[in-house]
């Protein structure tokens, strides 16, 4: 959350269609969280579904699927907030690249479509 405040989005977890929560509350798990832009909550009951968030001692495993669709520049971020982990890899649908062809080619071409 504090990353995504830094690169300027204002964003809360909540369940669908419910009220903010406060992050000290959610649980580490936050399968089936909702990230939601705040100035989105009242017009969208979405936003981005975390429908995997699993993490163990060296690793983590995250599944974020776009709901909202002026939430896209939000999913991007994401991608590109996880791609900066030390040997992360990123699958978009049934394509596995790994955070270089992210960073060099792909999150170019996701920005444009903003």
């Amino acid at each position: 959350m504090k990353i995504l405040k830094e690169r300027q989005f204002d964003v809360s977890f909540r369940l669908y269609g419910g009220e903010p929560k406060d992050v000290n509350l959610v649980p580490e798990d936050y399968t089936g969280y909702f990230l939601a832009k705040n100035d989105r909550i009242k017009e969208n009951v979405t936003g981005i579904f975390i429908s995997a968030a699993k993490s163990a001692s060296n690793s983590m495993y995250n599944i974020f699927e776009c709901q909202d669709s002026k939430s896209y520049d939000l999913w991007i971020e994401l991608i590109d907030v996880f791609s900066e982990i030390e040997n992360s890899e990123i699958m978009i649908g049934d394509v596995l690249i790994n955070k270089y062809i992210w960073k060099n080619q792909l999150a170019k071409q996701y920005k444009i479509r903003l």
